[in-house]
């Protein structure tokens, strides 16, 4: 994604636009409603009915009315009254941009999948206790996106990788954002590839990837601490005979959101998969993917085409969508190239 302000007049009065605009989708998005009972206030408790009521007010109306709506509403102390308007309104700037950006487009081109399932409320609760911890800054972004990708597909984001995004640092966030953007990706496994040597022994430590670093993101719950692990990529012979199935049957991958294909060029790695060795990221890990806007690192593809040339595999571009291809005779290339 790659504007996260589509229209945000989503605050007070424009609420109701933005609500008229959303309405035709609540069937297709059932978590439409959950938003609107969990996130807007909407619920049987005089306090949050009080909030409803101040998203009704002109915008043009100040931070310390509303705090006296909410206080002669409630009877809180104003200082509790402060702190629940301020989250709120943090809230706000969050689900607004989120229901803007599904009225502005209601069917994506990424794949979804439409059903009556719905996220359960203690998702919005977490998301409505972190969000308003959190949604600022750096982070608003992605709170923004997960809640958007929750409406549009529920269980895209689970409650742990909620917590995760609540509590991580900014530096880690960014650290999270360079692992991310050098990470292959397939199936149900993304990694963090060890090129020319070890992740253990420091290979990726000149673009930001020591072994320190992936420490810090294995502490906050986003990639593996076997730093070792080998995954297959590359020719699919692994699950049946390399006689039922022709050279360089591939099942691709994803690197810098551009899909890939690991070609053997000797008859051996024509029909072998090459057991990539790396960092794997965990499920929150992977989740949370979708949220993070990728850095373009040119040169380490090519230094990852290179490596994968040493082990007698070239990195190609391949279809994009397709599960399974098979790919002819490779190019003939020089060692050490692409």
């Amino acid at each position: 994604m790659d504007d996260d302000n589509p229209p945000e007049d989503g605050l007070g009065e424009k609420f109701a636009d933005l609500g008229r605009a959303i309405a035709p989708f609540v069937p297709k998005f059932p978590n439409l409603r959950k938003v609107q009972q969990r996130l807007l206030g909407d619920v049987p408790d005089a306090a949050f009915g009080a909030l409803v009521a101040r998203l009704r007010l002109s915008q043009a109306r100040s931070q310390s009315e509303a705090i006296t709506t909410l206080v002669e509403r409630t009877g809180l102390p104003p200082a509790v009254a402060y702190e629940m308007v301020t989250k709120q309104e943090r809230l706000d700037g969050l689900v607004g941009p989120a229901l803007a950006r599904i009225a502005h487009d209601p069917d994506p081109s990424t794949e979804s999948t439409q059903t009556d399932a719905v996220t359960d409320d203690d998702w919005f609760e977490v998301y409505r206790r972190e969000a308003a911890d959190r949604g600022e800054g750096e982070m608003r972004a992605a709170f923004i996106r997960v809640l958007e990708g929750e409406i549009r597909k529920p269980g895209t984001f689970s409650v742990h990788a909620l917590r995760i995004l609540g509590t991580i640092s900014t530096r880690t966030a960014e650290r999270f954002r360079r692992a991310a953007s050098v990470a292959i990706s397939k199936d149900n496994d993304t990694r963090v590839p060890a090129v020319n040597g070890g992740l253990g022994n420091n290979c990726l430590r000149d673009i930001g990837l020591s072994y320190d670093v992936l420490t810090e993101l294995t502490e906050n719950g986003l990639v593996r601490p076997d730093y070792g692990s080998r995954m297959p990529y590359g020719p699919i012979h692994e699950a049946t005979s390399v006689q039922e199935l022709p050279p360089n049957l591939q099942l691709p991958f994803q690197h810098q959101s551009r899909w890939w294909a690991l070609v053997g060029t000797t008859e051996e790695t024509k029909v072998k998969a090459l057991r990539v060795q790396g960092a794997a990221f965990t499920v929150a890990g992977r989740e949370l993917l979708s949220v993070v806007d990728l850095e373009p690192l040119p040169e380490f593809t090519e230094r990852l085409k290179a490596h994968f040339v040493k082990s007698k595999y070239e990195m190609r571009e391949a279809p994009a969508g397709r599960s399974f291809f098979h790919w002819g005779e490779p190019r003939p290339h020089r060692d050490g190239q692409g």
